[in-house]
């Protein structure tokens, strides 16, 4: 499993230029869909479909809140077919707080969080440890439970 965590402006190109093997994500986190979250989400999936040597063949999951099917309907409108079919399988979840996702050997947990009405912020867990991801918010006591 690679794991991206929101994907705004510049997420990309920031992956190449540290050596970060972005063509092999399998799964991109989107914590709600504010541009600097969501910005670069376009380029990523043009990317995987015109700019590799070899076609992507592997499948994509894109996690996020409610509404994340209807954001890449948008973006599809906006900026091309290419982004409902990116020429290999996409997946959409959408989360809701308290959801479950099973992502490879990890498990994905969503909780809400007070910055937009969508706002999600995730806990990862797996054998090797938890991480917590939380986007932007506002205070939460709930966020360090």
């Amino acid at each position: 499993m690679r794991l991206l965590f929101d994907c705004g402006a510049g997420a990309v190109h920031h992956l190449a230029r540290f050596g970060a093997p972005w063509s092999r994500l399998t799964h991109v986190a989107l914590t709600h869909f504010h541009l600097d979250h969501v910005g670069d989400l376009p380029m990523l999936l043009f990317a995987l479909r015109y700019t590799l040597a070899e076609p992507r063949r592997d499948p994509l999951t894109i996690i996020g809140p409610a509404g994340t099917t209807a954001l890449l309907d948008r973006l599809a409108e906006a900026h091309g077919p290419f982004v409902r079919e990116p020429g290999f399988p996409l997946t959409i979840h959408e989360l809701r707080d308290g959801d479950r996702l099973q992502v490879g050997d990890a498990l994905l947990i969503a909780h809400a969080t007070p910055h937009t009405e969508a706002s999600l912020a995730y806990r990862l867990e797996a054998a090797g440890g938890v991480i917590g991801y939380t986007g932007d918010t506002g205070p939460s006591e709930a966020l360090g439970h």
